[in-house]
């Protein structure tokens, strides 16, 4: 991977320590989602929550969306 401009090195540790905030707060792994809500989104968010590793027994999921199609939100 190329190396981030400073810009976005400073942009990137900023994000990181705020998450890292959240899940000392939440005693949860944190998962944020900036999508609309598609079909295949479970799939995405499923594969995602198995990368956590160690898991910790809660996630907190941080949801920013338009909108999307109701079955997928259903599953």
């Amino acid at each position: 991977m190329a190396s981030l401009r400073p810009v976005d090195h400073h942009t990137r540790q900023q994000l990181n320590e705020h998450v890292a905030a959240i899940e000392k707060a939440f005693a949860a792994d944190v998962l944020t989602i900036i999508s609309p809500v598609l079909p295949g989104l479970e799939n995405l968010v499923k594969n995602a929550v198995e990368l956590f590793k160690p898991r910790q027994s809660r996630t907190a999921v941080i949801l920013d969306t338009p909108g999307g199609v109701v079955e997928t939100v259903r599953l």
